[in-house]
């Protein structure tokens, strides 16, 4: 009984040590990635298992980012957990990393805001520092994610359609990180009509623009007089809707 006792404990372990995701290092996209409205939806009682990969930006509300430690992640669903790569859960700037979040969970169906803190290591005028993250300022930095629990079979999401995917395909967001100013490319191949949005980190509008495509068209947006962080593209019309996340220098 012993030997079957201790060999479900190591069995336990290895699971346990085991779930973990692997880094893109290709990613370049700054922040979380998918977005908060990409990521794939949790099914009640199904096990799940979805990396999120994460790309700190070089600069947190004016001074240089050396480094994002993540102390606590709230609003995770009961019984769904995270792991980290590094496995301290501590993201340099400018460099890749991912987070696993992993389980089942049988919590009521609905969306579930995830709020991200912990301690930044920076640099002011050359002398380091470390100084708390609040949820707030994390999801300026791009640490913004949210997870919708749904009925086993149930859609995910409203259906947006393949048109949808295209356009998100279709959407450039050059250079990132930005310095004096930003473009954004749309080649959509058909008729769009929305507006196109700048967001700052806390969701607010920083400028905003109607259009009216029929063909690929590039927009170009001063960013001089921006302050330093992570900013959105954000693409609507009556029923599509894309982010592209950005970082400002």
């Amino acid at each position: 009984m012993k030997n079957l006792l201790l060999a479900a404990l190591v069995l336990t372990s290895v699971f346990s040590f085991s779930q973990t995701c692997v880094v893109d290092t290709t990613n370049q996209q700054y922040g979380i990635t998918p977005g908060p409205d990409q990521i794939p939806c949790v099914e009640r009682g199904v096990p799940y298992n979805q990396a999120i990969q994460i790309l700190a930006p070089t600069n947190i509300q004016g001074a240089t980012l050396d480094s994002f430690k993540v102390n606590n992640v709230s609003g995770i669903p009961a019984g769904l957990a995270y792991s980290c790569v590094p496995v301290n859960c501590t993201f340099k700037g400018g460099e890749n990393a991912c987070v696993l979040f992993y389980g089942t969970t049988t919590v009521a169906a609905g969306r579930y805001d995830l709020g991200f803190s912990g301690t930044a290591y920076v640099k002011v005028s050359g002398f380091a520092t470390t100084y708390p993250v609040d949820e707030n300022t994390a999801a300026q930095a791009g640490f913004d994610l949210r997870v919708d629990v749904i009925e086993p079979g149930a859609q995910c999401r409203p259906a947006t359609g393949i048109a949808n995917t295209e356009l998100n395909a279709s959407i450039k967001v050059y250079p990132n990180p930005a310095v004096d100013v930003v473009n954004v490319t749309i080649g959509v191949g058909s008729a769009l009509e929305g507006t196109i949005e700048i967001m700052d980190g806390l969701g607010r509008t920083v400028v905003s623009r109607a259009i009216f495509l029929n063909t690929a068209e590039n927009f170009t947006f001063s960013t001089a007089d921006y302050a330093k962080g992570m900013y959105a593209v954000v693409i609507k019309s009556s029923n599509k809707y894309v982010v592209k996340k950005f970082n400002v220098q």
